[in-house]
């Protein structure tokens, strides 16, 4: 099935001497693998290894068949071209640690919109605003409520935090309780 989509290229490894494998977020499938065939050999290839640096939006076309983890890539274009990310040695240092951590975190094959837009969105914003040391401890805890496990914070002004259910309390409850 020919597929039409936005994505996020989250990894890439090296295969054989020539070709890529490449980890996408992408909008409608979620985490996809793609190969790219040749893509070191040839110097006027479509595919260029640039397109494929960790954290980079693109527009992809490709050929998605049942049964496969690995599918092919038709057509790539840049999507948003980030480039103070790349440049900035802090940012792209920041960009390698969360590209590996969504390599982690991310496994579903399914669309998730709302996660898509908030990836898309931060980086964005990463990408356009000067260097914010602390953006990947943002960026992890706001992660969080996508992945499920954000604490509630309805009662923070409480004295202290259970670790262990994710919520404030008056008094100290639980082994893993501690002050906040």
């Amino acid at each position: 099935m020919q597929v039409s989509t936005k994505a996020l290229v989250v990894s890439k490894m090296r295969y054989k001497d020539s070709d890529l494998i490449v980890k996408c977020y992408t909008t409608k499938f979620g985490i996809k693998s793609y190969l790219i065939k040749n893509v070191f050999k040839s110097r006027k290839g479509k595919f260029k290894p640039a397109y494929f640096q960790p954290l980079t939006m693109v527009h992809i076309e490709a050929e998605h068949k049942q049964n496969r983890s690995l599918h092919f890539l038709k057509d790539i274009k840049i999507h948003n071209d980030f480039e103070s990310i790349h440049t900035n040695i802090m940012k792209s240092t920041m960009a390698m640690f969360l590209s590996e951590v969504l390599s982690v975190v991310l496994r579903e094959e399914e669309e998730n919109l709302p996660l898509f837009n908030f990836l898309e969105a931060a980086f964005i914003w990463f990408n356009e605003h000067e260097l914010d040391t602390n953006f990947h401890y943002m960026f992890l805890i706001e992660l969080s409520k996508y992945l499920g496990f954000y604490p509630d914070v309805s009662q923070i002004k409480l004295s202290y935090f259970n670790l262990e259910d994710g919520k404030f309390y008056n008094q100290k409850i639980g082994r893993y309780c501690t002050v906040f």
